[in-house]
């Protein structure tokens, strides 16, 4: 099941509480010849797993992004290198998983090793993939501080493409005011490429209402497709980014409309239209994303950025994760049978979810704070083998919690699909909350392009 419907009412809060971030991913990182990915057991320190891998733990440290000096059993890491050293209870399986690799890429990677029964103290290579030419992009968010959005720009360099966020639709059809600063120019100067993005978010969150009421009125939908044309033209955008949620099945036709005559419009000028849709796995399925007919958008779109995540989110479900594996590959395979590969990105989430455990209390936070709070109360972390996605639990105020988060092993995993279904790029959703561990495996996998 998709949870869509229940992030467009969630979504709202956590942008104002900082939380949620739009397209993300890529920064400075150490960059190394290749990586393995080690699985932290118990005893292990940084200068442990430096010593195994004749390597400093100060640089294991800042590759992984750790802000603390211990670790917990579980927990991902990865080290420079291309050969991974055996422990007991490692079985090929295991190592292929955590790797998003197949036995048989093993297997070819280590002729005449006996992959049944790996001896502790042997090593293991580990195939690295080619790297593939990819497109990436980030939404970005002012803060109202000059300084801070300049380094928060720069620290985002090799993205693609930015999103600024957000420009509203008033119930005219005309577009409300938004100042980004010195963002656009900084942007630039830095060889990205700024979208506004164009949403239906109100104070309410994302109003379905309001969407509704300007498409299906010609006047305010001609308001609308003009308003974004001479907002593109004075600014001397590239194009325009859609993320107008919440819409109903009923919706379908007028939403088809706005779309096809807002592509000729753009696409008349040399315009691009880039759109944010939930994730979809047939035409039906979920029943209330009906209104974001693929085939359609594929055809008038041309870049469309699929949000494949929040299948679990806090306050609207109980602990879970928010990007199960089976569940983005099946979005995948759907979006890639009706739509232009070359035009598709997969949206990966940025963040952790934190659940009140029993209950659909929660909030939203960075990775690199959900291992904070690993290490801080000692918890073991756990890979979940069925959805691929990490979890653990604390305790704290008399009150025992369950975060699910992303980390190298789920980014690896979600990085093959990327790699074997032909996709354009990726993204996550805003500057500013950091993930140093999938920045560093994104660098070492793929090669961005603008």
């Amino acid at each position: 099941m998709g949870l869509f419907a229940i992030r467009i009412l969630s979504v709202f809060a956590l942008l104002l509480n900082g939380i949620f971030p739009p397209f993300q991913m890529v920064s400075a990182t150490p960059r190394a010849q290749g990586t393995v990915i080690e699985t932290v057991r118990k005893g292990d320190t940084l200068q442990k797993v430096a010593l195994r891998y004749r390597t400093d733990w100060k640089h294991l440290k800042r590759i992984n992004g750790l802000t603390r000096n211990g670790l917990v059993p579980g927990q991902s890491l990865l080290v420079p290198g291309t050969r991974l050293k055996i422990r007991n209870g490692d079985s090929a399986w295991d190592i292929s998983l955590r790797h998003g690799l197949n036995l048989r890429q093993l297997k070819k990677a280590n002729p005449g090793k006996r992959l049944s029964s790996l001896r502790p103290g042997t090593w293991l290579n580990i195939p690295q993939p080619r790297k593939r030419n990819i497109s990436t992009g980030q939404f970005f968010v002012p803060t109202g501080v000059p300084e801070k959005d300049r380094q928060l720009l720069r620290r985002y360099r090799q993205v693609s493409r930015v999103g600024l966020f957000h420009i509203p639709i008033r119930p005219n059809g005309a577009l409300g005011v938004r100042s980004f600063g010195t963002a656009t120019s900084q942007i630039r100067r830095q060889g990205q490429f700024a979208y506004p993005v164009v949403t239906n978010l109100t104070d309410q969150g994302f109003d379905d209402n309001l969407a509704r009421k300007v498409l299906s009125r010609p006047t305010a939908r001609k308001t609308l497709v003009d308003s974004i044309w001479h907002l593109l033209k004075a600014n001397r955008f590239q194009g325009v980014m859609l993320d107008i949620e919440g819409l109903k099945p009923l919706d379908r036709k007028i939403f088809n409309r706005f779309l096809r005559e807002l592509s000729h419009k753009l696409h008349a000028s040399g315009m691009e239209v880039t759109i944010s849709v939930p994730p979809k796995q047939s035409p039906g399925a979920p029943a209330h994303s009906g209104a974001y007919d693929y085939p359609w958008i594929g055809r008038f779109a041309d870049r469309i950025f699929v949000m494949a995540y929040d299948w679990y989110i806090p306050p609207y479900t109980r602990s879970g994760p928010s990007a199960p594996y089976a569940e983005v590959k099946a979005t995948m395979k759907y979006a890639s049978s009706v739509i232009p590969r070359h035009k598709l990105y997969l949206g990966i989430p940025l963040y952790a979810y934190e659940w009140v455990t029993g209950t659909n209390q929660g909030t939203a936070y960075s990775q690199s704070k959900a291992i904070e709070k690993a290490v801080d109360h000692g918890s073991v972390i756990h890979f979940d083998v069925q959805s691929r996605n990490s979890w653990f639990r604390y305790r704290e105020k008399g009150k025992t919690r369950t975060v699910w988060f992303e980390d190298a092993r789920s980014l690896s995993n979600k990085f093959q699909l990327v790699r074997n279904m032909g996709w354009a790029g990726m993204g996550g959703w805003q500057m500013g909350l950091l993930f140093p561990q999938g920045e560093a495996l994104l660098e070492k996998q793929f090669r961005m392009v603008r």
